[in-house]
């Protein structure tokens, strides 16, 4: 954990940073010097679409179904790990429930299939993942679709 001091002298550097590199590609000395705003990541599953899966969708090697809807749990069920899969190398366990993949919430099997459909093979993907009444980040690395 990093001291008050050491947090504070990171995020001068960071802001100083920020502002250089505002300047040097707006040249303006007075410009809004604040961050970017962030994207409304897990807020909405009606205010995005990711890019459309090509053929060859990468796997990550679990079969899910629509989650059950309750205590405001939204997501897939992870109803069987490929053995030796993507998913199993991550620690995702049949019962698991996908909340969301790289930010994007799976609402359901549709947005679950689209995601995985975008993912990259071969470039790890973050996904939340509930077990138990609690979240886990995991990092899964997609493969090719055979």
């Amino acid at each position: 954990m990093l001291s008050k001091a050491m947090t504070s002298c990171l995020r001068t550097l960071l802001a100083g940073s920020f502002a250089l590199s505002l300047i040097m590609t707006t040249g303006a000395e007075g410009a809004d010097l604040s961050p970017p705003p962030v994207t409304n990541q897990l807020s909405s599953a009606t205010d995005w679409r990711p890019i459309q899966a090509q053929s060859g969708a990468p796997s990550i090697g679990v079969e899910v179904r629509a989650a059950k809807q309750g205590r405001g749990t939204a997501g897939v069920s992870v109803v069987e790990v490929q053995a030796d899969g993507p998913a199993a190398r991550a620690g995702i366990q049949p019962g698991d429930v996908i909340l969301a993949i790289n930010g994007f919430r799976t609402d359901g099997l549709e947005d679950y299939h689209e995601l995985v459909g975008a993912l990259t093979p071969l470039v790890p993907a973050e996904l939340f993942v509930s077990r138990h009444d609690r979240i886990y980040v995991m990092f899964v690395t997609p493969v090719p679709a055979e």
